[in-house]
């Protein structure tokens, strides 16, 4: 978990252009788009609805512990569902 972490704040700090220690809506869209993720053309209300999910202090804006909380959520979700993939195919 701490190689994650590292990795997780060192994308957190080169997507935090200002230096305000936190990623408003403009920051991780360019995030997305950087992943690749401007062919899903997404919404401004899809965005903040993103935001939201992982702004859990409803402050507008993600700080660190709120990106490593959601991703952490995220990879073991992702985890799971390779579990279950990986069981089921040795099922077949």
């Amino acid at each position: 978990m701490d190689t994650v972490k590292s990795v997780l704040l060192a994308a957190f700090q080169e997507a935090d252009v200002d230096q305000s220690g936190t990623l408003d809506s403009v920051e991780i869209l360019d995030v997305l788009h950087a992943m690749g993720t401007s062919q899903l053309q997404l919404e401004p209300y899809e965005i903040n609805a993103l935001i939201a999910s992982v702004d859990t202090d409803q402050s507008g804006t993600v700080e660190y512990g709120e990106l490593v909380d959601f991703m952490y959520d995220v990879l073991t979700h992702l985890n799971r569902e390779k579990f279950v993939q990986d069981m089921a195919s040795r099922q077949e």
